[in-house]
């Protein structure tokens, strides 16, 4: 009887997976890192950002008495009940109620190599030569297992460029090899994302390195989508889309989270049936959280030809912007909707986000926002033009931690400082 009371009370006692606080485990490293929602900074343990958790009993919470023990994380972090296999995500910002496309972590595979082949004779990054044996030899290349040997950002920066960089340099087989999927293109592009966006350390500089070249994998799908299927192509991967249709079709609608955008041209008087190419994604990756779309990558072309980079139509014209939305807690103000120009890699603080030149009228009844028609040409061949409905540019000081080490919204990093008591530390 004593027996059975003492081993009764040592169960009603115990600590639940996820009730230990991560400062708990300053002294032990590995078990901070391993716990599933903290990790170790080299000097304390610190909790995992929401979207980064993967303990789920670190976010749940209950009344008193409901027996629910109350997770490590729960103050500022609230469990996803209904999630799917596709992704890892367990956790979300307390108060959000849903997962947030822009922060989705697609399970990584573990097996192969970020920095070489995988077969009977593996051949290193850097050694692979262009050839249509090569290319398939270069889709066997993980991505997710970077970083090797160190779990640096310095170390991830070094291994994904090398991979970006055998992509770019393989462009010509990849457009033109009959054999070969778009999808190649568009995993590569959406793992380099959630990659740079994941890792903690990797910093303002690394980061605004390393974008051009995943946009120029991103456009270099959209080459091979062109030939791949001319009539029309879309996928959706959350935070990142791809879509391509010829100019024929006049308008291509592009979907985000609870809202579509829809580009048309009708008013393109154009002399070559080209395409219109669009990659988008989600703005939050870029600490942008008052984006009211995707950030929609206009990359109109007349020629699918075989290069690196698109030629854009610079005749391009006439083509107007409508948003709609299906979130029934959004209450729009049609004199406070904006349409903005995002260039990610602007080299002028001042213009990574610009405000564009139109008039947005809007429709309540039918959730619906519409610009008039932007009859601002593309300049040159080589200018990108990605666009975005929003309220305004943000602040740092409206920004989470999260948002705060990811914006580059305004050409520069937001300041991060852990001392604040509040959820909003950025400066």
């Amino acid at each position: 009887m004593i027996y059975f009371f003492t081993l009764l009370l040592a169960i009603v006692s115990s600590v639940s997976v996820g009730e230990t606080a991560c400062t708990a485990f300053n002294a032990n490293a590995v078990d901070c890192n391993a716990s599933g929602y903290c990790r170790h900074d080299g000097t304390t343990c610190i909790g995992l950002s929401c979207y980064m958790v993967n303990e789920v009993a670190a976010c749940r919470s209950g009344p008193s008495g409901s027996g629910i023990p109350t997770g490590a994380l729960s103050s500022k972090c609230d469990s996803l009940e209904q999630f799917s296999l596709q992704y890892d995500n367990v956790c979300v910002d307390k108060g959000d109620g849903k997962l947030n496309y822009a922060f989705v972590r697609f399970a990584k595979t573990t097996e192969g190599s970020a920095l070489q082949t995988t077969g009977t004779t593996p051949i290193l990054v850097g050694a692979l030569t262009a050839s249509e044996p090569n290319m398939f030899s270069l889709y066997t290349i993980n991505p997710w297992k970077s970083p090797e040997g160190s779990q640096s950002a310095a170390t991830l920066k070094t291994e994904l460029e090398a991979i970006l960089d055998r992509y770019i340099l393989f462009y010509q087989v990849l457009i033109d090899t009959t054999n070969s999927h778009p999808f190649y293109l568009e995993r590569t592009t959406y793992q380099a994302l959630q990659l740079i966006r994941d890792q903690v350390d990797f910093d303002y500089t690394m980061r605004k390195a390393i974008l051009p070249k995943i946009w120029q994998v991103a456009e270099i799908a959209l080459f091979r989508i062109a030939k791949f299927s001319p009539a029309y192509y879309q996928t959706n991967y959350y935070f990142l889309n791809f879509a391509s249709c010829p100019y024929s079709r006049r308008e291509l609608k592009i979907n985000g989270q609870l809202n579509t955008v829809r580009i048309d041209w009708i008013g393109y008087t154009y002399t070559a049936n080209g395409f219109m190419q669009v990659y988008s994604y989600a703005a939050e990756q870029f600490g942008i959280r008052n984006a009211l779309t995707d950030i929609i990558a206009l990359r109109p072309t007349t020629s699918v030809i075989t290069a690196d980079t698109i030629n854009l139509d610079t005749g391009f014209t006439g083509f107007y912007l409508e948003w709609t939305w299906t979130d029934t807690n959004l209450v729009v103000v049609e004199k406070d909707i904006k349409l903005y120009q995002f260039d990610e890699s602007a080299a002028i603080a001042t213009d990574v986000v610009k405000q564009v030149t139109t008039t947005i009228t809007c429709t309540i009844a039918t959730k619906t926002c519409k610009t008039t028609v932007i009859t601002t040409p593309i300049t040159s061949a080589t200018t990108r033009i990605n666009y975005y409905f929003s309220y305004g540019p943000g602040k740092c000081v409206d920004k989470t931690e999260m948002q705060c080490k990811l914006s580059i919204e305004q050409g520069a990093p937001c300041t991060y400082t852990s001392s604040k008591t509040t959820d909003y530390k950025c400066s």
